[in-house]
C-alpha cells in the first residue's frame, strides 16, 4: 500500500509524463496539419496567390522608387530604408545619385554669376553626355550591364537638372550679377581708384593708371566669347533624349515607351 508521500510522487511522475505526451502530440497535429495543407490544391492556390501578391507589392514598390528617380525626385526616409533592406545593389546605386546631387548643389553656391551658373550646367551636361556615348557605343560591355548603366545616368542628369531650376528660382540666383553687370562694377571700382591716383600723381602716373584701367577691361571680351560658345553646348534635353532613345531601342520585351519617359 502506498504512503501519502508515494501517491503524491506518483501523480507528479505522471503529470510530468502527460505533459511530455501533450507536447508530443501537438507536434505531431502540427506536422499533420502541414503535411495535409501541403497535399491539398487549394491550400496551394491559395498559398502561391499570397506569394504572388507579395511579389506584386514589391515589384509595385520598386516601380514607383525607380519613377521617381527617373523624374529627378529624391527619396523619403522610409523608401531609403525599402532600399537598404531589399535591394543593396539599387540603394548603393541611390546613393551614388545623391552624392551627385549634393555635388552639385555645392558647385551651384560658388557661382559668381549667372553665367557661372550656367556653364556649370553645361558642363555637367557635356560630360554626362561623353559618359552616354562611351557607354553605348563600348562593345565590350554586355547588353544588360549597359542599359543599366544607362538608366542610372538618366536617373543622375535628371537628378541635376531638378536641383539647377530648384536653385534658378532662388533669391540667391536672382541676386547674382551678369558677367557684364560685374565688369561695370570693376570699371566703376577702377575708375575711382583712377582718379584718386590723379589727384595724388603726376600726370605721368595719371596715363599708366588709366593705360592699366583699359588692361583690365580686356577679360569681358573673353566672357562674351565664352558665352557663345557656351550657347552651342549640350543641354539637359539634349542628354536625356539621347539616354531615352537608347534605353527606348534597346528596351526589354514587355515594356511600353512610357517606361522610359
Amino acid at each position: 500500500m502506498l504512503t501519502a508521500a508515494g501517491k503524491v510522487q506518483k501523480e507528479l511522475k505522471l503529470s510530468g509524463m502527460n505533459k511530455l505526451d501533450q507536447k508530443k502530440a501537438e507536434r505531431e497535429e502540427k506536422e499533420q496539419q502541414k503535411r495535409l495543407a501541403d497535399m491539398d490544391p487549394l491550400v496551394r492556390q491559395l498559398k502561391q496567390y499570397r506569394e504572388d501578391a507579395e511579389k506584386m507589392r514589391e515589384n509595385n514598390q520598386m516601380a514607383s522608387i525607380d519613377a521617381k528617380l527617373k523624374s529627378g525626385e529624391g527619396l523619403t526616409p522610409e523608401e531609403e530604408e525599402y532600399l537598404k533592406q531589399n535591394n543593396k545593389d539599387a540603394y548603393r546605386e541611390y546613393q551614388e545619385i545623391k552624392e551627385e546631387r549634393e555635388a552639385y548643389k555645392k558647385q551651384l553656391k560658388s557661382c559668381k554669376t549667372k553665367e557661372d551658373v550656367e556653364k556649370l550646367k553645361l558642363n555637367k551636361m557635356g560630360n554626362f553626355m561623353a559618359q552616354a556615348q562611351k557607354i553605348s557605343n563600348n562593345p565590350v560591355i554586355p547588353k544588360g550591364k549597359k542599359r543599366g548603366l544607362m538608366e542610372k545616368l538618366l536617373k543622375k542628369t535628371m537628378g541635376v537638372q531638378k536641383v539647377h531650376l530648384a536653385f534658378t528660382k532662388t533669391s540667391k540666383y536672382h541676386n547674382l550679377p551678369t558677367e557684364e553687370e560685374l565688369t561695370e562694377r570693376v570699371k566703376e571700382k577702377t575708375k575711382g581708384q583712377k582718379e584718386i591716383v590723379e589727384k595724388d600723381s603726376s600726370e605721368k602716373d595719371s596715363e599708366q593708371a588709366i593705360a592699366g584701367a583699359d588692361l583690365e577691361e580686356e577679360p569681358s571680351g573673353e566672357s562674351k566669347e565664352q558665352e557663345s560658345v557656351g550657347d552651342k553646348a549640350i543641354d539637359f534635353e539634349e542628354v536625356r533624349e539621347t539616354i531615352t532613345d537608347y534605353l527606348i531601342t534597346d528596351r526589354p520585351r514587355g515594356y511600353g515607351l512610357e517606361y522610359y519617359m
